[in-house]
């Protein structure tokens, strides 16, 4: 009988016993997974790539159409410049360099309410953006709403410009506070003008800038400081005609028509065929040879200098139609043969001469001199 089993040295050489390997069974699975994981990071890739293409395409097109309705904008062309600015705006809503440019063409084509909506848009995320308060001043300015306009002005003045702090270029915030300085110049509102210039001289070395801030002092009625920094800025550019006009100017308001003088001419030096400059040149030479308040005037040259602008007077007022007892005394003082020629002589007939001057009609054309001879007396 035989066994059970074969004995191991009996089996057949050939029989083999299959062991089976789970990693290599699982292998194509596996490979599967790898291969649909690939496809997927593929697509995402590409779809990423895509995304980028698009998005650089949109952000190429809103930079187009930006910079063709600025251009349009720049040129007085409001209406035709809003609707790309618009499309600009509206591809890139996050753009505050758009969102300014369409509030500001909206503005300047008489879509004011729309503008205003956008910019207060603006200053509710962010109060102090300069650009934005600056277009709501305009706006308050042109309605007639000062107090905003001057709560607008000075948040622009002292705002944010730009979001990058270097780059913020300070001749923005200048540029507003002279638009806020041209404006109160315009007013007549020379108080909070002086103020205003005061500090911007303070705060720039910009030339420019302080050549401006010089022609508002003037304007002001601070002739001395007009001058004094015209000065300055002739000490740095001493060929400059319109600084040496401009202190003629400042010299002439301020009574100084001997330094005047010096300065026209130098101006004229500089611009021999500027006839505005030869004519100011010749007034103050007049008034320099009439003016009776130079410290060292002899007494009797004084008198007549004084009888002068009194006869100038007279027969301004009189060519008005203007008749009274003051006008009575100056022509007779003005007919003396022998009269006193005392200090005390010359201030009387000054005064007779004030008082015809206030004394005449409302509408009465006079010679350039007398006004400027007569507001240098009452001072």
């Amino acid at each position: 009988m035989l066994a059970k089993g074969y004995p191991e040295s009996r089996r057949s050489p050939h029989h083999k016993i299959e062991i089976v390997d789970e990693g290599t069974k699982n292998r194509p699975r596996i490979t599967l997974v790898a291969v649909i994981i690939a496809v997927i990071a593929g697509i995402y890739s590409l779809d990423v790539s895509l995304e980028r293409v698009e998005s650089s395409e949109l952000h190429s097109e809103a930079r187009r159409l930006f910079e063709n309705g600025t251009r349009l904008l720049a040129a007085g062309h409001a209406a035709e410049a809003v609707d790309p600015l618009e499309r600009a705006y509206a591809l890139e809503r996050d753009d505050r360099q758009y969102q300014l440019a369409y509030a500001q063409a909206l503005l300047a084509a008489g879509r004011t309410q729309d503008s205003a909506d956008l910019l207060n848009a603006i200053v509710r995320q962010s109060p102090n953006d300069g650009q934005a308060n600056l277009l709501l001043a305009r706006m308050a300015r042109a309605r007639g709403d000062f107090d905003n306009e001057a709560a607008y002005y000075h948040r622009a003045i002292f705002g944010v410009w730009d979001r990058d702090p270097a780059r913020i270029p300070s001749t923005l915030a200048n540029d507003a506070r002279l638009e806020w300085i041209r404006d109160l110049a315009q007013r007549g509102d020379t108080r909070l003008l002086l103020g205003e210039l005061l500090q911007l001289e303070a705060e720039t070395q910009d030339f420019d800038t302080l050549k401006q801030v010089a022609h508002y002092f003037l304007l002001a009625g601070s002739q001395a400081r007009a001058a004094e920094l015209y000065q300055t800025l002739l000490n740095t550019h001493p060929n400059d005609a319109a600084l040496e006009e401009g202190l003629g100017q400042a010299e002439t308001a301020d009574g100084q028509y001997t330094d005047a003088q010096r300065a026209y001419s130098r101006a004229l030096k500089l611009k021999p065929d500027d006839g505005a400059i030869r004519h100011d040149m010749q007034l103050t030479t007049t008034l320099s040879q009439i003016d009776p308040t130079p410290r060292r005037l002899p007494s009797r040259e004084k008198y007549d200098r004084s009888l002068a602008i009194l006869r100038m007077v007279h027969d301004t007022v009189l060519s008005c139609g203007f008749q009274g007892p003051d006008l009575t005394e100056a022509e007779r003082i003005l007919a003396l043969k022998k009269s006193d020629t005392s200090n005390e002589a010359a201030e009387q007939v000054l005064q007779l001469s004030e008082t015809l001057w206030r004394e005449r009609p409302a509408v009465c054309p006079a010679p350039e001199v007398i006004p400027m001879l007569m507001q240098k007396l009452t001072q």
